[in-house]
């Protein structure tokens, strides 16, 4: 038991696992409901880790009756603990306050109790009487809290409300206190794990101004949350390394981790985490971006009118959604970013110009596939054309962007049409009929190259 958990806590999860089947194994064998309790508590322990709430959920109630058959004062506590840790990932954990303070009354010593009525009273919006819990405990750097197996656990509780209230003296001396742990994870042993100290410690070097120190945390922080399998914590890391990139002005790849973090919060059903992500992603978009060269790339169906009338509104249904999904898939692995989608085209935005053609080759290629093994697919023209825009409000803004839809508005069915400088950027590649084409609205001509798509050649998918 205390190995399976000690290997938990230095991010051994292959090794923690093995002594949780072997312990698990010993208990059903011995039969006896004291070590059946530890087993079901550490099961769901990993469960709620992992992401796996329903499972979570279902196990508790079970591991509380076997607690209680053991007669353990334990099974109350931890169960409490287990709910409030799954709480605090889905909502609710502030309607757990009462409980704990119940729990605190009955054992004023268990500092994890301590900690987390601190983090109840944030999520209760009192963050009055947060503040003074956490100044409490912080007296005197933190003395008040034993050195023990809980110790850990409770300081990484505490630093993350005092980096919410942010109370830079009590972060500063938390951040000394965590430093010489920053390989391990945090665990309330048997029943809750927070995951990889480094999340926290990147947080409080973010707040203490310390903002490379900051970033190397969390980077390590996701290596090990990856490692323990912890969506829920891979998710909160990315949160908090977006929060951190965009106050550096990386407020593209502030974007990427958000989009990530938003998918797999819904994924999870973590509501705080979700609408914390969706209110950052707005704040970051509301504010104008620095300029940045992109490939932007628009895709067209050609004659799509004419075709809607030739076949009727439900078989054009389900052709715009084979279309709109077989894009997609190719756009996700070539790494390009949809902007719009407007009737039954696309505005993409990739960060270099050689995936941009590669996927436009990709897109022709597949769509010729379709042709050749069904009979039929929609004819597609495609634009490509790199430039410098700004983003704001999570859309592109320059003169370039507007270029390359007035690009893509010139090539005919199966054509991917590329503007020179764009290629030049590239690498080259096959290409026929370059010419120089006057673009509407704008008064400089453009060169431009129509890729041969058909040619093969030795661009893979990433």
């Amino acid at each position: 038991h205390y190995l399976c958990l000690a290997l938990l806590e230095t991010a051994d999860l292959a090794g923690a696992e093995q002594e949780a089947a072997e312990q698990r194994r010993l208990a059903r064998e011995l039969q006896q409901p004291a070590q059946l309790f530890y087993v079901m508590t550490v099961d769901s322990m990993l469960a709620t880790l992992q992401g796996r709430f329903e499972e979570a959920e279902r196990l508790m109630p079970d591991a509380l009756r076997m607690g209680q058959r053991a007669e353990s004062a334990m099974a109350a506590i931890y169960g409490l603990f287990q709910r409030y840790d799954l709480a605090r990932h889905r909502g609710g954990a502030a309607e757990l306050l009462p409980e704990l303070r119940e729990l605190a009354a009955a054992y004023p010593t268990y500092v994890v109790a301590q900690s987390l009525i601190a983090d109840a009273l944030l999520r209760a919006d009192r963050a009055a009487d947060a503040r003074a819990a956490l100044r409490r405990l912080g007296a005197d750097r933190f003395a008040v809290l034993p050195l023990n197996d809980e110790w850990l656990f409770a300081v990484t509780v505490l630093a993350d409300v005092a980096v919410d209230l942010g109370e830079a003296d009590l972060c500063r001396a938390l951040h000394e206190l965590l430093l010489p742990y920053s390989e391990r994870v945090a665990v309330s042993a048997p029943d809750t794990c927070l995951g990889a100290v480094a999340r926290t410690l990147g947080r409080l070097s973010a707040t203490l101004g310390r903002s490379a120190d900051a970033r190397d945390h969390l980077e390590r922080a996701l290596t090990i949350n990856q490692q323990l399998r912890s969506r829920p914590w891979v998710a909160r890391t990315r949160h908090d390394l977006a929060r951190l990139i965009a106050a550096a002005g990386d407020a593209q790849g502030a974007e990427r981790l958000l989009e990530a973090t938003i998918t797999e919060a819904t994924a999870l059903g973590m509501e705080p985490l979700h609408a914390d992500s969706v209110h950052l992603l707005g704040q970051i978009r509301s504010q104008p971006g620095a300029p940045q060269e992109l490939a932007f790339l628009f895709t067209d169906i050609v004659g799509s009118t004419e075709l809607m009338t030739a076949i009727g509104d439900a078989a054009w249904a389900r052709l715009v959604a084979w279309h709109d999904d077989t894009l997609r898939a190719l756009l996700a692995a070539y790494r390009g970013r949809e902007v719009h989608h407007a009737g039954d085209g696309f505005f993409v935005v990739f960060d270099a110009a050689d995936a941009a053609i590669a996927c436009a080759k990709a897109i022709q290629r597949r769509l010729a596939e379709q042709r050749h093994d069904h009979g039929f697919a929609p004819d597609v023209r495609v634009g490509v054309h790199t430039a410098t825009a700004r983003v704001t409000r999570g859309d592109y803004q320059g003169r370039g962007v507007h270029q390359a839809a007035r690009l893509a508005a010139l090539a005919s069915a199966g054509e991917i049409l590329v503007s020179r400088s764009t290629l030049d950027r590239a690498g080259g590649g096959p290409t026929r009929d370059e010419r120089v084409v006057e673009l509407k609205g704008f008064r400089e001509p453009v060169a431009v190259a129509s890729i041969d798509w058909q040619t093969p050649d030795a661009v893979s998918a990433p």
